[in-house]
């Protein structure tokens, strides 16, 4: 656990357990870990429902743990059933639901299994999919989340250690189908490196390569860290400003990779755009030098689109990037929340008022327009948000609970009546992905 600290006295730590040999030495470790600290240990098991005999899989585990003195939980993801790409959406519903379960109880801390043969894996795919220099770092053993804090401590551990312990302490474990299942691409990493003549030695060569990688991807976030505070000014309606000379004065590689980073929070997407997108951007932010000076808000016509966002060219010696006004949802949640929108606004129910925060009662999100703002709304926003362009307002998550009563995100600076941001109800800009990522971590 060195390698994921620090962390505070008596940690509350919570660890995804699938029932597999991975979680399952996870598990045991960490309750031994966190006794010896006076914390507590939550298990909590994802049923997918992709299978046959999940549902009973997910309560044996539970039984394990449960005999073992743990606390377990089993989250169920809902849907009907992924056509494509079944592994990763799987995956991103897993993280989604424990991070959200962390959310929910204060946990700052959600451990996952993911071990030596996984890191070697994921250096393969990444390798095979075309990843730059910094995403064939492969995995940190620590990842700040939304949410929480997401750690990796088994990442220098191989799984044959894992399975060990297990057997040493005589625990069984359950066996996932999936992991042999060559229709997958991490199943065919994992293929590719067990059939070269020297598997343990090819593991040990990407895990080393991966280690290397992370040392000088560690560097470049830094130097990202520096020039955003630098060359960025984020909103908390979830729009960044570029400060035109410091950004371009820095080294390229800082600029495109702090570019990637940007595109990825401001839109709110799952992966950032690609490094040959962030070369375009580069390119285009140096031609467009030239400044604009206007304080009129129709002088944002020059524009570049990408990602899910739109890169307007405004007044002299700045940028705007902004969400692209096209796919906003309009979703409807119920239940104690936290919920993320358009993958960039937390909603979640305001807990300190006493009678509002009434988990039974749905709320509409939708994006924000004078249509549905209504003009209490607009006279008050207006005034404050004069500067802000219109098509930034129209990406904003406008709020409405069961009796169509408006509430707005609580926004810095800006002073609202109390009955539209009193609805027991509020929104915060807090994308999945933040802007410059902590500091990489190697183990």
């Amino acid at each position: 656990m060195r390698h994921c600290g620090p962390f505070e006295p008596a940690p509350q730590i919570a660890v995804g357990v699938s029932g597999g040999p991975d979680s399952l030495a996870l598990t045991l470790l960490l309750q031994a870990w966190v006794e010896t600290r006076g914390g507590k240990l939550t298990a909590l098991t994802v049923d997918h429902g992709l299978r046959q005999g999940s549902v009973e899989e997910a309560a044996e585990t539970g039984r394990l743990l449960t005999a073992r003195g743990l606390k377990h939980v089993i989250l169920r993801w809902r849907h009907d059933g992924p056509r494509h790409g079944i592994q990763t959406a799987a995956r991103a519903a897993r993280l989604q639901l424990l991070s959200d379960w962390c959310a929910r109880e204060g946990i700052l801390h959600l451990a996952l299994a993911h071990h030596a043969a996984d890191q070697a894996e994921t250096l393969v795919q990444r390798l095979w999919s075309g990843s730059g220099l910094a995403g064939l770092a492969a995995m940190a053993p620590d990842r700040e989340l939304a949410h929480c804090r997401l750690l990796r401590p088994l990442i220098p551990i191989s799984p044959e250690r894992l399975r060990a312990t297990l057997l040493d302490h005589a625990v069984p474990w359950l066996e996932d189908p999936s992991n042999e299942d060559s229709r997958f691409g991490r199943v065919q990493a994992r293929q590719f490196l067990r059939t070269r003549e020297e598997p343990l030695r090819t593991r040990q060569a990407a895990l080393g390569a991966a280690r290397a990688l992370g040392a000088w991807r560690s560097t470049l976030e830094a130097g990202c860290a520096e020039l955003a505070a630098q060359a960025c000014r984020l909103h908390p309606l979830g729009y960044v400003e570029l400060l035109t000379p410091q950004l371009l004065a820095a080294p390229r590689l800082l600029v495109e990779h702090l570019l990637r980073g940007l595109f990825q929070a401001v839109g709110g997407t799952a992966y950032p755009i690609s490094e040959r997108e962030a070369r375009a951007v580069h390119d285009w932010l140096v031609d467009m030098q030239e400044p604009v000076a206007s304080d009129d808000r129709s002088s944002w016509t020059q524009r570049l689109v990408s990602g899910r966002c739109v890169m307007t060219h405004g007044e002299s010696g700045r940028w705007l990037l902004s969400r692209e006004l096209r796919d906003l949802p309009t979703m409807t949640y119920d239940g104690p929340g936290p919920w993320l929108w358009d993958g960039r606004f937390v909603i979640h129910r305001n807990v300190q008022q006493e009678g509002r925060a009434r988990p039974d009662i749905a709320v509409c999100v939708r994006p924000f327009s004078p249509q549905n703002g209504n003009a209490l709304v607009s006279n008050h926003l207006q005034p404050a948000l004069a500067r802000v362009p219109d098509h930034v307002l129209a990406t904003l998550p406008f709020l409405e609970n069961h009796a169509g009563a408006p509430c707005l995100p609580s926004i810095s600076g800006v002073s609202l009546p109390p009955d539209l941001l009193n609805q027991g109800v509020a929104a915060r800009f807090r994308p999945a992905q933040a802007v410059v990522q902590g500091p990489f971590t190697v183990a």
